[in-house]
């Protein structure tokens, strides 16, 4: 079972900025994690712990400012095993994450939907 994405976070960012931080932020999200996705992806590919865990930091972040916590924490461990040098744990990690921002995705168009 998945975790949903957690409200109170773009309902955070509405109190901020109303209707346009939500949009601008959710939109810099979608834009922004196709390309850190697949900079992870190469950086397993290549083997480039210090590329994954670079780009895992800032997904981390990203995703919990729309309120995925299944997404950040995923980003967090990726990038603690990267920190480790576990490049056993990243492909199948990396996966899982990839996989969660498909439907962290569609939750957010629903909730831009609803604003």
């Amino acid at each position: 079972m998945r975790t949903p994405l957690d409200r109170s976070a773009i309902v955070r960012l509405f109190n901020l900025g109303g209707k346009k931080l939500v949009t601008q932020m959710v939109e810099l999200f979608f834009r922004e994690t196709p390309k850190r996705l697949e900079t992870a992806r190469n950086g397993k590919d290549k083997g480039d712990l210090d590329a994954i865990e670079r780009v895992t930091h800032s997904l981390k972040t990203s995703s919990a400012n729309v309120g995925s916590k299944e997404m950040s924490r995923l980003s967090g461990l990726i990038e603690q095993c990267a920190y480790e040098k576990k490049m056993e744990e990243i492909p199948e990690l990396l996966r899982m994450l990839e996989e969660e921002y498909v439907f962290v995705k569609k939750d957010l168009e629903e909730e831009l939907g609803k604003l």
